[in-house]
């Protein structure tokens, strides 16, 4: 088991969490209130980030159980 790998798990999992649970919602509320989606990134971008952080939390798991 390595430490190094499970920490970094633990980081992307908990930027997925801040990106699905924050920014998403943060990005509905501001394009409700008028503002420009270029401006701010749009919820399409935020979507694939989150997958893209989840994916890598998922592998750095599964690399530290082989250890």
């Amino acid at each position: 088991m390595n430490k190094n790998y499970f920490i970094g798990a633990l980081i992307f999992l908990a930027l997925t969490l801040l990106i699905w649970g924050i920014g998403i919602p943060a990005t509905l509320i501001f394009n409700q209130l008028g503002y420009s989606s270029n401006v701010f990134i749009t919820f399409i971008e935020f979507n694939g980030i989150g997958f893209v952080a989840l994916a890598i939390s998922i592998i750095l798991f599964i690399k530290n159980s082989d250890k």
